[in-house]
C-alpha cells in the first residue's frame, strides 16, 4: 500500500474538531466565502452566464448567509495545520485526548482559525463550484450539472493523489456531499492509498472528526454517480465527489 511518513497517531491532533465560532469569526467565514462566488462562477466556464440566468449566485449567496452554524468546525484549518507540523519536521501540539481542544485566545487556537481560513481562500471557489454544477445546474446538455459531473472530476483527483502520495506528499482533500449546505463539506488529509483498478479503491486520511486513528474513504468510481464508504461517517451528507487541495505551507507555532 502506498503511504507517506504521516501517522495520525503522532502527527494528527489528538482532540476532535468540536468548536464554537466566535461572531467576529462567523462574519469573517461568511465574509471570506461571499469572495468566492464570482470566482465559483468563473470556474464555470462558458456556463457562467448559464449560472447567472438559473439564479446560481443568488442561491449560493442565501446558502452561506444562511447555514453557517456557531458550532462550525475547524477542519480546515486542521488539517493544513498538521501538515504543516509535519513538514516542519516539528512535534504536533496534538491535546491529550477528543475533549482537549485548545481554548479561544490561545496561541494553537489562533493559528488553527488563521489555517481554516486560508484554507477557504485557497479552495472555497472550488467547493461553491462543486456544490452550484451539483444542486443548481441542470443535468442535462450543454450545462453537464449533477453526480456525473462531481464522478468525472473525481476520477482525475483519484489519478492525481496517487501520483502525489506516491512521491511521498500528504494532501489535503476536499470532500463534498450530496447536500447543498456548504458547512456540511469536509476536509480532511490524505496520507496513503490502495487502488484496487483505475477507478475503485480506498483512500487513508486524517479525519479530524475521528482522532486517534486512521480513517479510511472506500471509493467506487465506475457507475455515473461516486459511491463510498467512510469509515467516519457523515450522516445525511454522502460523499458525490472529493479533490486535492491547493496548499502553501504554513510555519507552524512553537506551543508548549
Amino acid at each position: 500500500m502506498p503511504n507517506t511518513a504521516f501517522d495520525p497517531q503522532v502527527h494528527g491532533f489528538a482532540f476532535a474538531n468540536s468548536f464554537q465560532l466566535k461572531s467576529d469569526e462567523r462574519a469573517k467565514l461568511i465574509a471570506a466565502l461571499a469572495t468566492a462566488i464570482d470566482g465559483a462562477l468563473g470556474a464555470l466556464g462558458p456556463l457562467g452566464l448559464a449560472a447567472r440566468i438559473f439564479g446560481v449566485r443568488d442561491k449560493l449567496a442565501q446558502l452561506l448567509v444562511s447555514a453557517v452554524p456557531d458550532n462550525y468546525g475547524l477542519c480546515g484549518g486542521m488539517a493544513f495545520a498538521a501538515l504543516d507540523y509535519f513538514r516542519a519536521g516539528r512535534p504536533t501540539p496534538r491535546g491529550t485526548g477528543p475533549a482537549d481542544q485548545p481554548p479561544v485566545g490561545s496561541t494553537l487556537r489562533l493559528y488553527l482559525w488563521q489555517r481554516l481560513l486560508e484554507s477557504w481562500t485557497s479552495n472555497g471557489v472550488t467547493f461553491l463550484e462543486w456544490i452550484a454544477r451539483l444542486n443548481l445546474l441542470p443535468g442535462w446538455w450543454p450545462f453537464g450539472g449533477g453526480p456525473k459531473a462531481l464522478r468525472d472530476r473525481s476520477r482525475d483527483a483519484w489519478r492525481t493523489l496517487r501520483r502525489r502520495i506516491d512521491a511521498g506528499d500528504p494532501i489535503p482533500i476536499g470532500l463534498v456531499g450530496e447536500a447543498a449546505d456548504p458547512f456540511l463539506d469536509h476536509q480532511v488529509l490524505a496520507y496513503g492509498y490502495e487502488s484496487k483498478t483505475d477507478l475503485t479503491g480506498t483512500i487513508h486520511v486524517y479525519d479530524m472528526n475521528c482522532p486517534g486513528a486512521g480513517q479510511t474513504i472506500d471509493i467506487d468510481l465506475t457507475a455515473d454517480v461516486l459511491s463510498s464508504i467512510e469509515s467516519c461517517p457523515r450522516p445525511g451528507n454522502a460523499l458525490r465527489g472529493f479533490f486535492c487541495e491547493s496548499y502553501t505551507a504554513g510555519t507552524p507555532p512553537a506551543v508548549s
